[in-house]
């Protein structure tokens, strides 16, 4: 016990005797300063977040194509994109709702809707990053699969 309290009084003291940097104070060994250049590994996860994010949408937008333009309902679009992806169902699901904060009969409606606004709207508020590629994915959906494609969405036997 005694040794645990002697390595912590010597780690505080020598925190104390570290010279002070600008505006910042006492800089411990675990604090980062803002102007160090980024490391590769840093650049590489911020990339990582940055498709991720990407991910998540592109998956959103598969399924929303796969409604509008090959007829299929909700639930068979998302095991389609799932089998695409070689990932889980739920995972799929999990994007298309929770994600977007929304249950399958909203997501269901707005995938439905003549104009896809809502939808629109609601991938742009999370992603407004991803514009270009959002508005030009709808778009695209709007010019050649109209609302009458998506009329099989009342086929959701598996409540997702």
């Amino acid at each position: 016990m005694f040794n645990v309290i002697s390595k912590f009084k010597n780690r505080i003291q020598s925190f104390s005797k570290q010279p002070e940097t600008e505006s910042v104070g006492v800089k411990p060994e675990s604090v980062e300063v803002r102007s160090e250049p980024q490391t590769e590994e840093k650049v590489k996860k911020v990339r990582k977040s940055r498709q991720g994010i990407t991910n998540q949408l592109q998956i959103i937008l598969e399924v929303m194509e796969s409604v509008r333009r090959d007829g299929n309902s909700r639930v068979r679009a998302i095991q389609i994109v799932a089998e695409k992806r070689d990932i889980a169902r739920a995972t799929v699901s999990d994007k298309c709702c929770r994600l977007l904060g929304i249950n399958a009969e909203t997501i269901d409606k707005m995938i439905s809707s003549p104009d896809l606004k809502e939808l629109r709207n609601l991938l742009l508020s999370k992603w407004e990053v991803h514009r270009g590629l959002i508005n030009n994915h709808i778009d695209t959906l709007l010019a050649f699969y109209p609302k009458d494609s998506a009329e099989n969405l009342s086929e959701t036997s598996d409540i997702e």
